[in-house]
């Protein structure tokens, strides 16, 4: 180890070693059952670290015929995807590709909908806020804010016009 003081070398031996100690274990040893990562599925890379070859795929979720049901009727309702996956504890994409699969149009900009422009307006130019505290303020994400303001016609604000 040249270049590096006694202290370093011996953190250097030390890690190597560990390493080392790592790729002689059984995978349940370093990973719990829950985890993605396999034996068969992890090498050690030519730096030393434990690589992963492929992550495996998260389970799919199973919903039964009431909650398809129930999910078509909430969007029906004018509930969002993210509400609707928050409501499942899904991903919002899970619940646009079943509502898709089902045969329901999926909107893009549902939650822009929702909002009150002129609120929103005067809250960027009156109040001076940000995108994303507006956005925290009406529970939808940034990117609705922005396309909000661009249909109205507001000038965006560069991060030194604050």
């Amino acid at each position: 180890m040249v270049g590096l003081t006694e202290l370093d070398s011996n953190k250097c031996k030390a890690i190597l070693h560990y390493k080392h100690q790592l790729k002689d274990l059984p995978a349940t040893s370093i990973m719990s059952e829950e985890s993605v990562l396999y034996k068969e599925n992890r090498a050690i890379d030519e730096f030393g670290e434990i690589a992963v070859k492929k992550l495996q795929q998260p389970c799919r979720i199973d919903f039964s015929e009431d909650d398809i049901q129930e999910i078509i009727d909430a969007y029906h309702a004018e509930k969002t995807t993210a509400e609707i996956a928050r409501q499942f504890n899904c991903s919002k994409n899970t619940i646009s590709t079943l509502l898709k699969k089902h045969g329901v149009v999926v909107s893009k900009c549902k939650a822009q909908k929702k909002l009150p422009f002129d609120v929103v307006v005067s809250m960027y130019l009156e109040k001076r806020m940000t995108m994303e505290k507006i956005a925290n303020h009406f529970g939808v994400s940034s990117c609705a804010i922005r396309a909000c303001l661009q249909k109205n016609n507001v000038k965006i604000r560069s991060r030194w016009d604050y």
